[in-house]
């Protein structure tokens, strides 16, 4: 070492590699004109290449893992978005209730099922009395309005496993899966009351607002649209009999 430091040209940064005890060496040697010394750094080339290895490593290491947090983000990001996709699919907008998209593989699943608690189930199909002449006379946006409240005392008077739908317009359908003939009839006539005497509704329009309903509950129907044609005239004849009606 100390003839390459003697061979040192002042003026440059020299770097030398040389054995010694069979280990390569590295050798850095600079001189420092103010304090006229030589600096000089000397390292063994197997710890230095060490050294770098390790840090090489621990990069790609810090590397992965921020690179798996990033995608894991992008993939929740992803379904969350793929979720909410879904939902609007599947959703009236104005009503917030389930739209039709959904309510033909629901009812054939329903109809369909050889579970034994699945053999009951109803088919509700009502519309409100009159409400061409509701929006006709309070205009649209009053309509919505009512068609908002009904969807929330239709949500509010059945069960979370009922499948509530807007079916259209003013017409509401609903499949009400394990349950009575009694028990179906008794919750439409609630929503009827509830209808009726909702003060909400009553000061959208100040009068009361009435709905006629058709009931069907399976049977011996040999397909689901047997089953719903059933429901369908029942609301017919709810209508030819005055209106603010069941008929089941």
């Amino acid at each position: 070492m100390n003839k390459i430091i003697h061979n040192f040209n002042k003026k440059e940064l020299s770097t030398h590699e040389y054995y010694r005890d069979n280990d390569k060496y590295v050798l850095n040697i600079r001189f420092i004109d103010e304090l006229n010394l030589y600096l000089c750094v000397e390292a063994k080339e197997g710890n230095f290449t060490k050294e770098l290895e390790k840090t090489f490593y621990i990069n790609i290491v810090i590397f992965s893992v921020i690179i798996l947090i990033i995608m894991t983000f992008i993939i929740l990001f992803i379904k969350r978005q793929q979720q909410i996709l879904k939902n609007i699919a599947k959703t009236d907008k104005l009503t917030s209730l389930d739209n039709r998209n959904d309510f033909d593989l629901i009812f054939e699943e329903l109809f369909n099922s050889q579970r034994k608690d699945d053999k009951e189930l109803t088919i509700l199909i009502f519309d409100i009395d009159d409400f061409k002449k509701i929006n006709d006379k309070y205009g649209h946006l009053i309509g919505d309005e009512v068609l908002i409240e009904i969807a929330n005392i239709f949500k509010n008077t059945f069960r979370s496993s009922d499948t509530l739908v807007r079916w259209g317009g003013d017409e509401f359908v609903a499949l009400l899966p394990k349950i009575k003939k009694e028990k179906a009839y008794q919750l439409t006539n609630e929503l009827s009351k509830n209808i009726n005497k909702s003060k909400i509704l009553l000061s959208l329009t100040t009068q009361q607002i009435t709905i006629s309903a058709g009931l069907c509950s399976k049977e011996n129907e040999q397909s689901k649209e047997e089953l719903f044609s059933k429901a369908d005239e029942n609301l017919y004849k709810a209508k030819q009999k005055g209106k603010n009606t069941i008929v089941y």
